[in-house]
């Protein structure tokens, strides 16, 4: 699978340099796909989910140095593909990781490269946002990318703080995202910190 995908990659690039656009975008879609699919292949699955997080700020940061809509759209797809396999499947995966003498489950671990991958998404949609016009696609992946980022950084503080200090561990995190939205302008994340004080809030009163 790995073999196929690189061959598919190398006719991307030919079709590139042949100015073959339609033909480049298949090959592409082929070449990704099948680049990506060949990971679970070999690692175990929550090996899979890091592998695939560390791959898809590099696929968006492709599609924007080249100016590709197609490597922003395959990113966006992955972005999908992850967060619905670490609801339903990494989340629930047991056992401990050793990080520096500190024991850490796998999804807390997953949750905070999760966190990373995403912000850096969103992080490179507003560095590229500021240089050049983007389409509408590019503005709703940002929104979309942030939420994410939230969620990721929700479910790690609900793995790693006691449930004594839930209540405030949420509380700091919606004042800190509150904060982050007023200091990048972006009402949205302004609208995601509102979402968790209300989590924190039904917590503390339920």
């Amino acid at each position: 699978v790995l073999g196929f995908g690189l061959v598919y990659l190398i006719l991307a690039a030919v079709m590139e340099f042949l100015k073959r656009n339609e033909i480049f975008i298949s090959d592409i879609i082929i070449a990704v796909s099948l680049l990506t699919l060949s990971v679970p292949l070999k690692f175990l699955p929550y090996h899979t989910t890091i592998i695939w997080f560390i791959e898809l700020p590099f696929l968006l940061l492709v599609g924007f140095i080249f100016e590709r809509r197609i490597y922003r759209y395959l990113a966006f797809t992955l972005s999908l593909l992850l967060f619905f396999k670490f609801i339903i499947y990494d989340y629930n995966l047991s056992g401990k990781l050793l990080i520096f003498n500190f024991k850490v489950s796998w999804h807390a671990f997953i949750s905070l490269v999760g966190f990373i991958s995403t912000a850096t998404c969103f992080g490179l949609h507003r560095f590229f946002e500021s240089k050049k016009e983007v389409s509408y696609f590019d503005k709703l992946a940002k929104r979309i990318y942030s939420g994410f980022s939230v969620i990721y950084i929700t479910m790690y503080i609900f793995d790693v703080v006691r449930p004594l200090w839930l209540t405030l561990g949420l509380s700091l995190e919606s004042l800190l995202i509150f904060a982050a939205g007023a200091l990048l302008l972006d009402k949205y994340i302004r609208w995601y910190a509102l979402v968790v004080l209300a989590l924190a809030g039904m917590r503390f009163c339920f």
